[in-house]
């Protein structure tokens, strides 16, 4: 199991120079498990870190108030009987401003594709406890994207919405059921039960938020998020690993657009900060924001399917490459090439520790374990150090620094909770660290977008804010693929 690990150094060390890795298909020799499971149950609760940083080491989410918040529990039983996985999580705040509630919705859409993902694909493996503990993450987020709503548009709308997002996980849980245990009819209900409750989704979705996206529109992106889904699950069980995450990436930039969409139709022309809703410094936040989000979920796939031996290890290493790639990209369109190969090479010592962190607990080794953390903080150091020379000194060291210490802290906690079977726990701080870096993300784009437009030309009326739109367009290029129009 190790060596799987550690070879994810040598296959993304390139990657991260800008290289999408080549010729790493799946073909693995694994085999779906068929061991029966229950559905999730509507209104299932569990972990969710948004908008909070816990410390690693504590065995509870900490709320804002420095509280525990509510521990509740997942499904009825997605193991087919026993009790809910319980866990401690923190309730989303909901968002006052236009631009936030538009990079929060964001924020939670992207999360619940890449959650679903999760819950399907260990339904297929036939890992009980690790469905339980997706399905238990995933009625957290249906509770925060609620509460978002009632924090809009009142409670009734949050009681409309929140049963049918859940009735979109039971459905598609039930698809993935049916796939690996080779039950087409049972699928093909599932199926059509998924289609009919999108459609009710949509609806209720569009009567809280009136003033954006119809309800028909609505319907018809939630409907190519779905189907790109349960695609994605047809093909991890037919062992097509490297089409699963290239369908699992599709997934989520999908529904992550589909969150602007639908903030947009809670936001008023006269709302106070309407005019920053779609301005070029919240969309940078929004696409770096995006890829750093999908970096964390694609680092937990590359490390849990390294350290368990899945077959599809070298797919999730590809995706992981492919995103760096991206990052890089964006990296070397808002601050030039120089700057995009030196965060390149910074990015691949990040991978290459977390790596070579995962490898040495996998194996037991203490004092590899404690060397790799070391250098988890060194690069954090590094990484602000860049960030801060890279724009000007427009982002301080200080201030970055302990934001990426922590960040790299709880990706590697993940690992630890993950390696000793505490699932719940590994969710908990994989959900940390998705949000920690969505906070990066406001950290960081406005010295990003500020730098690239005093690097741009000074363009006339058509270029806006003296050539920063053109800077920041071109700096975001690599998360075009939204299927939402902006």
């Amino acid at each position: 199991m190790a060596v799987l690990v550690v070879a994810l150094v040598a296959v993304l060390a390139l990657g991260a120079a800008g290289a999408i890795v080549a010729g790493l298909a799946g073909g693995g020799t694994d085999t779906a498990q068929t061991a029966d499971a229950s559905p999730p149950s509507a209104g299932a609760s569990a972990t969710d870190g948004t908008l909070a940083t816990p410390d690693p080491d504590a065995s509870t989410v900490a709320a804002p108030d420095g509280s525990t918040g509510g521990s509740t529990g997942g499904s009825a039983g997605a193991d087919g009987g026993g009790d809910a996985v319980q866990v401690a999580r923190t309730p989303v705040q909901p968002a006052t401003a236009p631009a936030a509630v538009r990079l929060q919705l964001e924020q939670l859409l992207g999360q619940h594709s890449a959650l679903t993902t999760r819950l399907t694909r260990s339904r297929v493996r036939g890992d009980d406890d690790l469905a339980e503990a997706a399905d238990a993450a995933l009625g957290a987020n249906t509770d925060d994207v609620a509460a978002v709503v009632e924090a809009w548009s009142g409670r009734p709308a949050a009681d409309a919405v929140a049963p049918l997002w859940q009735g979109q996980v039971a459905a598609t849980f039930a698809y993935a059921r049916g796939v690996a245990t080779g039950d087409d009819a049972a699928a093909e209900a599932a199926r059509a039960e998924l289609g009919d409750v999108t459609a009710q989704l949509a609806e209720a979705l569009a009567d809280a938020a009136p003033g954006g996206i119809s309800a028909t529109d609505l319907q018809t992106a939630l409907d190519r998020h779905n189907s790109t889904v349960l695609e994605q699950v047809d093909a991890y069980a037919a062992t097509e690993y490297e089409r699963a995450f290239a369908l699992q990436r599709q997934a989520y930039a999908d529904l992550y657009g589909t969150g602007r969409a639908l903030a947009a139709g809670f936001v008023d022309a006269d709302t106070e900060g309407r005019d920053d809703f779609d301005s070029p410094e919240t969309v940078l936040q929004s696409r770096l924001g995006m890829l750093l989000g999908e970096h964390v979920d694609l680092t937990v796939d590359v490390t849990r399917a390294g350290m368990t031996g899945t077959a599809d290890f070298p797919a999730a290493a590809a995706a992981l490459d492919a995103n760096t790639a991206d990052l890089a990209s964006a990296i070397e369109g808002a601050l030039g090439p120089d700057e995009a190969r030196e965060f390149g090479g910074l990015w691949a010592r990040q991978i290459d520790a977390l790596a070579g962190y995962a490898a040495a607990v996998a194996a037991g080794d203490a004092a590899a374990r404690d060397e790799q953390a070391a250098a988890l903080q060194a690069v954090a150091d590094d990484l602000a150090r860049f960030f801060s020379t890279a724009t000007g000194d427009r982002l301080e060291p200080a201030t970055l620094q302990p934001a990426l210490r922590q960040h790299e802290t709880v990706l590697a906690g993940q690992i630890d909770d993950y390696d000793a079977g505490n699932y719940s726990d590994a969710y908990a701080r994989s959900a940390d660290a998705y949000s920690g870096v969505f906070a990066l993300a406001g950290q960081a784009a406005p010295a990003i977008g500020a730098t690239a437009a005093e690097r741009a030309p000074v363009g006339g009326a058509q270029t806006g804010f003296g050539g920063m739109a053109d800077a920041l367009a071109r700096a975001t290029r690599a998360a075009s693929g939204y299927s939402v129009a902006h």
